[in-house]
């Protein structure tokens, strides 16, 4: 005759060789003749909640303590099921009772780790660190401290982890763990390795996938990453982050095809239907139709994206951009305070906001603001301890006895408006008895060095790490030079004449300009204007201030009294039209567009500024050839959007007193028609 016994041990026999079915049938069978058997109850309770039923866990196991069941083991298998079920004040009480039948009770102490490792992580840390205090040994508590560690001390996270995986490296949990921890790390590289270890020893879990997409993307392999993503959506195919993954490296390959586009916007809808709680999905559309040049429906996202995530900081600065598209300054301020405020280290918001303080007038907060740039990606400005790390940076103080090297960031347009300030700092250490080196692009040193005689002038080339000349003995970036020597900036521009070129502060070879300006006079009386329309570098930031040729050509072709010259560095065929590049054709364009025979208009740019200076007028969006036109004592019309930092609170720019600014009214579309109609009304005056 079977007893209650024999029937519990085969029941147990079948649940620890993982039969789960046979072993609920042997536990039913055991409580229809006994129902109150305490064994029985808890270990049906264990096995329900092993079978994703955490309530129906919870209640067999409660029956068993009523019954008389205990123990650390039944309290802690009870807190367990408590934690997944959701309940985690009766989970806390049941790891209590647990602990306080036996401190050092292991699966207990692991199982309060996990129910507090996201809401108090500190908490988490301490039990998984007493665990291991009691055995070195054991993976999944040096696995369970590196997930505690990960937010605050991501560092150290990463040690813990290795330890876990050094212990059972054929884990890929373990594996999972550290990829995602060396990515918060910027080890991308490194995640990606461990993140195939992952995926090895489990090729069919979908979310070790998905990481080692984004950490691909990251890495700027997208399409590997995308590859990976879509196989996290075969393996399951619901996946909302799996879509929005998807839909961001879509995105990333939409600049410049629409196909693309709308392909992200598919699959970023797609997971915005299987989680329309996703705060990040709504954040991503929102970058989305920000980088499409659509700041309303932008702003409309970031909001339905903060009202379920008010605390993220990226959405606040996604927000401020739209808005600041929008020309509502008042509204970009607030929202940039307010991603600052949630993420103060964060260098990006910063200097955005910092954009705005000045072009608001704000320079004291502005040019301390400005400073950001160093840290924020995608700037083109080194730091300066990697500019001058054995020199001390220039203050303002006298340069009696120094040798103040200056040195160049950003692109060349910011290259030529900082020079602006270099008449005045060489008059400086003039008179203090100092020197200046000035360094710069490749391109620009012969014109730098015939406009400025008195300073050394040597080539930085763009893009590669340069070491300070020797000679110097402290250090500036050139952009910094606003906040140094604030009194250049004044207040209210000055007045010059159209035809003055007082403020010119480049001095172009006189041989070449004298042959421009032949090539110039042989278009007879009529102005010759040149129009630059786009930068060669456009993000989605800037893609508000540019309009295509297409916009432009209707416009010139209403002034048939004036020669135009072609003043992109790129050939008309791969200009951009009314979508993309390469969409307007060289032939059959309503206006002739004149280019300087033999000028390379991106490279030679000190033949370039000769060609510019026998120009009558400059027609140009915010570009480096508009810079260089009015830098040179060209008169430069420059079409640009509202919020033009470089305008330092006043109706221009101080740093180029020959330039005259087109900006649409609030709600206004920025359109040439704002510059033409001004010039037609010139000449008919």
């Amino acid at each position: 005759m079977t007893t209650a016994a024999d029937g519990l041990a085969r029941a147990v026999a079948w649940h620890q060789a993982g039969n789960l079915d046979a072993a609920a049938a042997g536990y039913c069978e055991l409580l229809a003749h006994a129902p109150a058997h305490p064994d029985a109850l808890h270990l049906l309770g264990v096995l329900r909640h092993q079978q994703g039923e955490a309530a129906r866990g919870v209640a067999l196991i409660q029956q068993a303590v009523r019954h008389g069941a205990g123990g650390p083991a039944v309290w802690a298998n009870l807190g367990a099921a408590c934690r997944d079920a959701g309940d985690r004040t009766a989970a806390e009480a049941a790891f209590q009772q647990a602990l306080a039948a036996d401190p050092g009770f292991v699966p207990a102490l692991l199982n309060r780790g996990l129910l507090w490792l996201e809401p108090a992580p500190e908490l988490a840390a301490a039990c998984f660190a007493a665990v291991i205090a009691q055995d070195p040994g054991d993976a999944e508590a040096w696995a369970g401290l590196a997930s505690a560690l990960a937010a605050s001390r991501p560092e150290a996270a990463e040690g813990v982890a290795l330890r876990a995986v050094a212990l059972e490296p054929e884990r890929g949990g373990f594996w999972h763990l550290l990829g995602r921890i060396q990515n918060r790390n910027g080890k991308p590289e490194s995640a990606r390795q461990a993140l195939r270890r992952a995926m090895a020893a489990c090729p069919t879990d979908p979310e070790i996938r998905l990481v080692l997409a984004q950490t691909l993307r990251h890495l700027g392999r997208t399409a590997q990453a995308r590859h990976r993503c879509t196989q996290t959506l075969v393996l399951a195919p619901a996946h909302p982050a799996a879509h929005r993954e998807l839909g961001e490296l879509l995105w990333q390959e939409a600049l410049p095809g629409r196909l693309q586009a709308r392909q992200a916007r598919q699959a970023l809808r797609r997971s915005l239907w299987l989680a329309p709680d996703a705060a990040e999905t709504w954040a991503s559309l929102a970058r989305l139709a920000l980088a499409e040049g659509d700041a309303v429906t932008a702003t409309r996202l970031c909001r339905a994206a903060l009202a379920l995530a008010p605390a993220d900081s990226a959405t606040w600065s996604t927000l401020a951009q739209a808005e600041r598209n929008r020309d509502q300054f008042p509204a970009a301020d607030i929202a940039w305070s307010r991603a600052r405020t949630l993420a103060p280290q964060a260098p990006r918001p910063a200097l955005n906001h910092s954009l705005l303080h000045l072009w608001q007038g704000r320079r004291a907060e502005g040019l301390a603001g400005y400073a950001a740039r160093f840290a924020a990606t995608g700037t083109g400005s080194v730091s300066p301890s990697e500019a001058g790390p054995t020199l001390p940076l220039w203050r303002g103080e006298s340069l009696r006895q120094q040798v103040l090297w200056i040195w160049p960031e950003q692109g060349i347009g910011d290259q030529i408006l900082f020079s602006a300030l270099f008449p005045a700092l060489l008059e400086r250490a003039a008179t203090e008895g100092g020197q200046v080196l000035l360094g710069c692009a490749p391109r620009l040193v012969p014109l730098f060095r015939r406009s400025f005689p008195a300073a050394g002038v040597m080539a930085v080339v763009e893009g590669r790490p340069f070491s300070p000349p020797a000679a110097a003995t402290c250090h500036l970036p050139a952009g910094s030079l606003p906040e140094r020597l604030p009194e250049r900036l004044p207040e209210r521009l000055p007045q010059t004449g159209r035809d003055s070129t007082a403020g010119a502060w480049l001095t172009p070879d006189p041989a070449a300009r004298a042959r421009w300006q032949a090539w110039r006079n042989g278009f007879g009386p009529r102005p010759v204007i040149g129009v630059c329309w786009r930068s060669h570098h456009i993000d989605p930031a800037r893609r508000p201030a540019y309009t295509p040729l297409a916009a432009w050509l209707p416009h010139l072709a209403s002034l048939p009294s004036c020669v135009w010259i072609n003043l992109q560095a790129a050939p008309l065929s791969s200009a951009p039209g009314s979508s993309a590049p390469g969409s307007f054709p060289a032939s059959g364009l309503p206006v002739s567009l004149h280019a300087p025979p033999g000028l390379d208009l991106h490279n030679a740019l000190d033949e370039t500024a000769a060609c510019l200076a026998a120009l009558d007028l400059v027609l140009s969006a915010p570009t480096a050839i508009g810079e260089l036109a009015s830098a040179v004592g060209t008169p430069t019309w420059r079409l640009t959007p509202q919020g033009d930092w470089s305008q330092y609170g006043t109706a221009g720019r101080p740093l180029h007193p020959l330039q005259t600014l087109f900006t649409p009214r609030p709600g206004q579309a920025l359109s040439p028609a704002l510059l033409l109609a001004s010039l037609q009304a010139a000449l008919i005056e």
